[in-house]
């Protein structure tokens, strides 16, 4: 069976399950609904952005994790619907994950961030790396992420901070394309490009 969720009235960014069941989707007009899967019903929105949301992570059994392009990410409480914590890049951030104890984001500008994850304190940042997708990073295990690029694919170790290796576009990853990485169940990534031009 296919269950079709209206309500949206611009497009979709980011769907997540969160731990009670339930979905969050975000639009690109800043929007972000919760939707029952019980009644395929809307119960909640919220406009904590006034531009695209990039990517929303379920973070804690009450937290969801946003990024968009007004430079924030946002801690949300699923349970009062209240922004309990923001954190601010210098540009537009496109994608957000959590690594072990950590929150990696990135943002157009070329700069990853390390976050503390217990209190979401800025613990570094990395210059030079490029992400253009929601889907550009992947945890790949042992405190390190793949990140890809229109530009490089870098593998990044999250718990020293440290840039491990870096590759320049070439017949594998050829320039100007946005870079999307998929998890298989632990046996492998997919890794899928479009292109930017």
């Amino acid at each position: 069976n296919v269950l079709t969720l209206s309500g949206h009235c611009h497009a979709v960014t980011y769907i997540t399950q969160i731990d009670n069941g339930d979905l969050v989707s975000s639009g690109y007009d800043g929007e972000l609904k919760f939707w029952s899967l019980k009644n395929a019903k809307e119960y909640k929105t919220l406009h904590p952005s006034k531009n695209l949301i990039n990517k929303v992570i379920a973070h804690s059994p009450m937290q969801i994790i946003i990024c968009s392009n007004d430079k924030k990410i946002s801690v949300i409480n699923t349970k009062t619907f209240e922004i309990e914590k923001q954190m601010v890049h210098t540009r537009g951030v496109v994608s957000i994950l959590e690594v072990d104890n950590y929150l990696v984001s990135i943002c157009f500008g070329r700069q990853l961030i390390i976050w503390n994850i217990s209190d979401f304190s800025y613990r570094k940042g990395i210059d030079d790396i490029r992400c253009t997708s929601s889907d550009g990073m992947v945890d790949i295990g042992d405190g390190m992420v793949i990140v890809g690029g229109p530009d490089c694919v870098a593998v990044v170790n999250v718990i020293s901070a440290q840039v491990v290796s870096k590759y320049g576009y070439s017949n594998y990853f050829p320039q100007n394309v946005n870079i999307s990485f998929v998890e298989l169940d632990n046996k492998g990534i997919l890794v899928g490009t479009t292109s930017c031009e």
